[in-house]
This record gives C-alpha cells, structure tokens and sequence, in this order.
C-alpha cells in the first residue's frame, strides 16, 4: 500500500508511515490493505488463465497454497513469549514460605530488539538522545524505535500472592502488554499465566530464644554493668538475634534485669532460619556477681591465711621504714612478728555509695605484734603494734568467695592501707613508728573511721 501523505510504498497495515510520520486513519488502513489483497489476487488469476486446463485442479489447489504461503509471512511477526523470561522459586517454611519471582530484563530488551530488527540501530546510537536519534535515523527506523520503547515499557507482570504461603497454595504470575504498539515496532507479545503449586516446604522448629543465654556482669554491687551472652545458645541466636537490657549500668544485686530481642520478625525468621520463637524477653535477676564485703563474718579461712601470708612477707620487706635515721640505735626485730588479730571496716551505708565515692567500702586491718630492741642497750625492749592490710574487699554472691589485691609490697607503700602508730623512744636516735598498745591502736582506728565506718573486731579482745 502507499502512504496517502507522500505516496511511497508501507506495509500493509501500518497505522504510521515509515517515511514521513503520518498516521494513517482506519479507513485508510483498510483501503491500502484491499488493494494489496487485490495485487495479490490478480497475480494469482493470470497465473490461472494461462495454464493448460488439464492441470486446472492441481493447479487450483497450488494457488490455494500459494496464498495461505503468501499471507502466512506476509502477515506473520516474531513473537516475543513472557513466560520465557519468568523465574519463580518458592522458599521458607510451611505456612510462612515466599514466592520471589524475577524477570530477565536484560535478556527481554535483547531479544525484542531483535525481533523489531533494530538491534544494531539500538547499539549504534547507544549513547544518544533519543530526541536527537530523528536527525540520524530514517523516518521508518525512528518510528520503528518509537513504537518499540513503548511496547517494552508495557510489559508488566503481578504476582497474586507472595509471602505467608503453604504446600499445595498455587502461585499465579499474569501478565499486561500492549500488542498494538509491538506490532506497529514490528513484533508481538504472547504471555499466558505461570501457575506453580508450592511444595517442599519444611516444618518450622519452635525454639526458645534465652536457652543458652546468659548475662554477665562486670565490678561490683552496686555498680555492676551488664552484657548480653550468646556462646551457649542456638546458632540462630547467636549469629542474627540482637538483645537489649532494661538497665545495663549502676546495677545492684537482687536487681531484675529484663533481657527482650529487638529484631525479631515472625515471618523473616521463619523463611530465613527455619525458626519460630517461644518468647521474646525474659527476666533476669542478678546472683552471680560480687559485693563489697560487708561485714566480719564473711571473711573466710582461706581469705584470711592468704591475707596474712602476704602482710607478714611485707612487714619483713618494710620494718625498716619505722625508723627514723641511719645511724639509728633502735631496731624492729623480725624474729618475733606475730599475728594478733584484726579489725574489719565497713560503710554504714552501702546504700547510698554516692556519698563516699572518694573512700574505700572496707577495710581488713591485721594487727601483728613485734619487738623493739636498742641496739646500744640504751633502753629495754618493748612490745609494739603494726596495722596493715588489704581495702575494698569483695564477695561472691553465687559462691561466697572473697577477694581483693594482695601483693607484697604494695601493702607497706600506702597510707591508707597502713596506720602510722606513735612516735616511741623520742629522742634523736631512737624513733619508731608504732602503737605502743593494743588499747592505743583501737583508739587510733576509731580516730580515723569511726565517723563513716561499723568498726568490727576478731580477737582483739
């Protein structure tokens, strides 16, 4: 058929003209579509006038072929078909699984350029505008592509359902397209629905989240901090469930700590994981941790053979910082240091830390005896009292066990660890630092402490 606008030869059918652009109405479209069939149909006659009659039958019957053969590619187009470019994968559990289903757009834009035959127009001018593509391209090549880019755009496809599914549900995948504009770039869509039934799905495993999950705490009553454990629990938890704590600083003993999972979604872990959860928080109540030892009861056996082990090895290392020159004529003798007893010291309130944040929360003062000679027989010898000891000792409250820094050494160097006792035999050469009494070390201890401190002693009596 011929373009009515600028009369050269278009396909017939078109609705646009390759050449010029004008769009053909449908009776024109019509018209030009007569007369093709005419051509073709005039053709046919000759060919029949002029054959031998004898042959008129079979030669009837191959002109039938003919014009089906004729029709068939002249009317038939590439037919692009949707299904072959769907993916659909079912995955998770049953009752939670997800129907993911992908397009291959890539593969989709090369094949219909092909099928419109513009595949090396498309490449050729990649990198223009398609504004600027009229000034390049023939008015048949750029109507083509013109037609194309909207025929790709309306392909589009729904998927009626696809989370919350079960073995036996059936997804089914539609498809919208326009065929009008496919077939004016030379092509056509076919796209029947995509069913898959669901299968396979495996059983979701109810697991309880805190099995395994601990909280550990770090200091001391009352002022613990707290974090969260996962060594021991599922592999799930470890690896993808986050946790926060109701109060995770300034903790107490007794104090109950509620532990909750802040990530969970019912039907992400139940595709992902294979898991549903039980529960999502739990309540902790903080036992396993220590406090500042109390009172003179708790200080065990063993807390305090090793506490005096250490003091004795330091007063042996430090007796000689009692006196006061180095031509002194009075010495400690070492061979005769023992132990006596102890005072222990605690904060009457351990309730309200705040107020003593610059003292210690106690204080194990061990009292041992020794011997002051002259050393020129200027005076005779005399018993004398030493305090020392360790601070801020603590208790386990799951396992009672004490603890606090013991070294050697350290002891002698601080004062707050150590009570100066008075100055005895006074004169020039003969000065030691010690109590001169049992009676006189009380007295010093309730000097120093008595205000803030319970003041407890063991075999001092």
């Amino acid at each position: 058929m011929k373009c009515p606008n600028c009369g050269k030869e278009i396909a017939d059918g078109s609705k646009f003209c390759g050449f010029c652009g004008y769009q053909l109405s449908e009776e024109e479209i019509k018209q030009g579509s007569s007369n093709g069939a005419k051509n073709v149909l005039n053709n046919i006659t000759n060919v029949i006038k002029n054959t031998d009659k004898k042959i008129l039958g079979i030669a009837a019957l191959v002109v039938c072929l003919v014009i089906g053969v004729v029709v068939f590619f002249t009317t038939r187009k590439p037919t692009i078909n949707l299904k072959d470019y769907v993916t659909v994968e079912i995955s998770g559990a049953d009752g939670y699984g997800r129907a993911n289903v992908d397009f291959d757009y890539d593969q989709f834009e090369i094949d219909v350029l092909d099928a419109a035959g513009l595949s090396d127009v498309y490449y050729t001018y990649y990198n223009y505008d398609y504004d600027d593509l009229q000034y390049v391209l023939s008015s048949e090549e750029y109507t083509k592509l013109y037609n194309l880019v909207y025929a790709y755009e309306s392909v589009d496809y729904d998927v009626d359902v696809t989370s919350g599914l079960s073995n036996g549900d059936v997804v089914t995948v539609t498809f919208t397209y326009n065929n009008d504009l496919a077939a004016n770039a030379g092509f056509k869509f076919k796209g029947s629905d995509i069913k898959t039934t669901v299968s396979d799905l495996g059983e979701l495993e109810a697991i309880d989240p805190f099995e395994g999950v601990t909280i550990d705490y770090q200091g001391v009553s009352p002022y613990l901090t707290a974090t969260v454990n996962t060594d021991g629990a599922n592999d799930v938890v470890s690896n993808y469930v986050g946790f926060s704590l109701s109060q995770s600083r300034e903790i107490t003993l007794g104090d109950t700590i509620t532990l909750s999972i802040t990530n969970y979604d019912e039907e992400d872990f139940a595709n992902d994981y294979g898991v549903t959860f039980t529960t999502l928080s739990k309540d902790y109540v903080c036992e396993d941790a220590s406090y500042y030892t109390k009172a003179a009861s708790e200080i065990t056996d063993t807390f305090l053979s090793d506490a005096k082990a250490i003091v004795e090895e330091s007063l042996s290392d430090g007796l000689n910082l009692n006196t006061s020159s180095t031509n002194t004529k009075a010495y400690v003798s070492t061979e005769n240091v023992t132990y006596v007893g102890y005072y222990f010291l605690y904060l009457d309130d351990f309730a309200d830390y705040s107020t003593y944040r610059d003292r210690e929360y106690n204080f194990l003062y061990l009292v041992y005896s020794a011997t002051v000679k002259s050393s020129d027989d200027s005076f005779d010898d005399m018993d004398v009292y030493f305090l020392v000891g360790p601070s801020n000792i603590t208790t386990n409250q799951s396992t009672g066990e004490i603890s606090a820094t013991l070294e050697a050494g350290n002891l002698m160097e601080s004062d707050s660890l150590w009570i100066f006792g008075y100055t005895l035999q006074s004169g020039d050469k003969y000065k030691v630092l010690a109590f001169e009494s049992l009676s006189d070390a009380k007295e010093a201890v309730n000097s120093n402490y008595g205000d803030y401190y319970t003041i407890e002693s063991v075999d001092l009596d």
